[in-house]
């Protein structure tokens, strides 16, 4: 079994075993009664972090090579952090535009979350997420497309991320941010990086809405108005809308900034080019 269809397997176990334990969780006497964050934690750990350590023993993967566990340097990780902050507003587009058919979970159980202390709704929603999602996609997942051309295997990593939060509202922009984190792995080399700009982006996310929720319970009259008002879809789109422009202002700064990673890495990039390349060759003499 060559190393893409192991991984291709890998992760359909992973979304399986994710469905199917997501219910059977659900079925565990007392398990309502834990914290909800706690919850998140376990599903995460159980169901993506275990499989994928039982992965590693099984195939015998090194694993350093497999999930890229090198070392990119300061500027790299500071690059990362900055592109999660730059690619925010492009994200926020995405979600608001499936928003516009599917209903916002995710933001509504955080804003649910407010009281919780800071720290820990970091730890469970952003640190813990670029662990162990990043761990399986862009480790394991993306591993076995090391010979593939990038653009493939941008793709399956960006649908397979997509379909393991089993979200329709998060589909779009989880799509295009597994996409892009396949390729910053690529040109770097390391998983690092997108556990640094998958954090960024989580964390930025519950900082804004902490921000939001401390700014209402100073003028309680305006909460009390947006709880109570139900927005038109008039209202929505051109909310939509000025979050677009807010996004192509800002947006091409990620850009430049991907562009600066691929320039920082740019033997490493060339090194992927070549294997590649060896790889189509020794396919076609076979």
């Amino acid at each position: 079994m060559n190393s893409t269809l192991k991984s291709n397997l890998f992760i359909t176990i992973i979304l399986f075993v994710f469905m199917i334990g997501s219910i059977v969780l659900s079925f565990i006497p007392g398990i309502n009664k834990l914290h909800v964050l706690l919850v998140l934690v376990l599903s995460e750990v159980l169901f993506l972090i275990v499989p994928s350590i039982i992965y590693l023993i099984v195939t015998k993967s090194p694993v350093k090579k497999t999930l890229k566990l090198n070392w990119p340097g300061w500027l790299t990780i500071l690059l990362a952090f900055l592109f999660g902050l730059f690619i925010q507003p492009a994200m926020m587009f995405l979600s608001a535009l499936t928003g516009l058919f599917f209903p916002n979970d995710v933001s509504e159980l955080i804003n649910t979350l407010m009281s919780t202390p800071t720290l820990l709704l970091v730890a469970a929603v952003a640190l813990t997420p670029a662990i162990c999602e990043e761990i399986p996609l862009r480790g394991i997942l993306l591993s076995g497309y090391d010979q593939i051309d990038i653009k493939k295997a941008m793709l399956i990593n960006g649908l397979f991320f997509a379909m393991i939060h089993f979200d329709f509202q998060q589909s779009l922009y989880t799509f295009v941010l597994g996409a892009i984190f396949a390729y910053i792995v690529r040109i770097t080399n390391s998983i690092i990086p997108t556990m640094v700009a998958h954090f960024t982006i989580n964390a930025s996310q519950i900082f804004l809405q902490k921000l939001i929720h401390y700014a209402m319970q100073l003028t309680p009259e305006l909460n009390i108005e947006a709880i109570a008002q139900e927005y038109s879809l008039i209202e929505e789109l051109y909310a939509l809308a000025g979050i677009f422009v807010f996004a192509v202002i800002v947006t091409p700064v990620a850009i430049i900034i991907l562009y600066g990673l691929k320039g920082l890495n740019k033997d490493v990039h060339r090194n992927n080019k070549l294997i590649q390349t060896d790889s189509l060759t020794q396919t076609n003499n076979l």
